[in-house]
């Protein structure tokens, strides 16, 4: 698994609000978002994704072709594995 030291580029959203956009990430970077209240989509287009949540006691590993939903505040951690391209609003559901 990526660490913070070892990561790259690390990007920071305190709030995405944009109704979706896509981004890539390479091996080793590092998306870090604070979620609020918020519901906030993300689809897996091209590679994989290894998320990491506050005070949860499990991590996901999220492959091509596949979403998820991130729900409720706290900090979470998005990684590349080994790169991926990935889709996050309205439109990655």
């Amino acid at each position: 698994m990526p660490t913070l030291a070892r990561s790259n580029r690390i990007f920071r959203s305190s709030s995405v609000s944009a109704p979706a956009f896509q981004m890539s990430l390479r091996r080793g970077d590092l998306w870090r978002i604070e979620l609020g209240h918020d519901r906030l989509p993300i689809r897996c287009l091209r590679g994989a994704l290894w998320i990491t949540r506050e005070g949860s006691p499990t991590d996901t590993l999220l492959p091509a072709g596949e979403a998820c939903e991130l729900r409720g505040r706290g900090l979470v951690l998005v990684s590349a594995v080994p790169e991926a391209e990935v889709r996050v609003g309205s439109a990655a559901s």
